[in-house]
């Protein structure tokens, strides 16, 4: 689905949070994060957590709006 979404190019700027309901190894993580997506929350988080994590991602994208597609926000391409 990150795939998906990252080759429009009008959905590039924006950034991507992956959550998942069950418990991820570290490689399904970097999967993610090698498909376009920005940052990762499992299960088990507090909101509070959820919440620091999107608050930093909008600012992200703030500052960032013409990322290339795939290239998370440290991205310096």
């Amino acid at each position: 689905v990150v795939k998906i979404i990252r080759q429009d190019l009008q959905s590039t700027a924006f950034p991507i949070l992956a959550m998942s309901a069950v418990f991820t190894d570290s490689s399904d993580v970097m999967t993610l994060e090698d498909a376009g997506a920005d940052d990762y929350i499992g299960k088990n988080f507090k909101p509070e957590h959820m919440v620091h994590r999107v608050r930093r991602m909008l600012g992200l994208a703030a500052v960032r709006p013409g990322r290339q597609p795939g290239c998370r926000p440290d991205c310096s391409r």
